[in-house]
């Protein structure tokens, strides 16, 4: 790598384990982390953004009023998609398996957090609609 130095923020792009604290990918995945971008913002920039972009937008065709629900919404992909589904102006039910996962989702934007390792937790999504469902899964 000759594009940046050890000890730089930096990201990656098109390499997986962006959450990871130590990735292995090639050169030319590497990216200078803005200054204005925390390292948790770098981390999704690569595939969990684009990833959740591209499902949201072009896949499902998510927009504003619609109902969406994320399962493992606490994940990178999960928690990029809480964010823009937000921005989109979709109301968001996002499932996690743990404390800090279900934390993440709702501090993501979640407007309701589900832990998918409870029983009955999909009842309780349809619920959280009022028995309206989703129209993105």
């Amino acid at each position: 790598v000759t594009t940046v130095r050890i000890g730089q923020r930096v990201y990656t792009a098109g390499a997986a384990g962006t959450y990871a604290s130590h990735a292995i990918c090639e050169a030319e995945q590497v990216h200078e982390l803005p200054d204005n971008m925390s390292l948790l913002e770098g981390a999704c920039v690569g595939v969990p953004c684009a990833t959740a972009y591209h499902t949201l937008k072009y896949r499902a065709q998510a927009s504003a009023g619609q109902r969406v629900f994320i399962h493992g919404a606490s994940g990178g992909v999960g928690n990029a998609a809480i964010q823009l589904a937000k921005d989109m102006g979709c109301f968001l039910v996002g499932t996690a398996g743990t404390k800090a996962g279900l934390q993440g989702a709702q501090d993501a934007g979640a407007d309701a957090v589900l832990n998918h390792r409870e029983d009955a937790y999909l009842e309780k999504a349809l619920e959280a609609t009022g028995g309206a469902g989703y129209d993105v899964v």
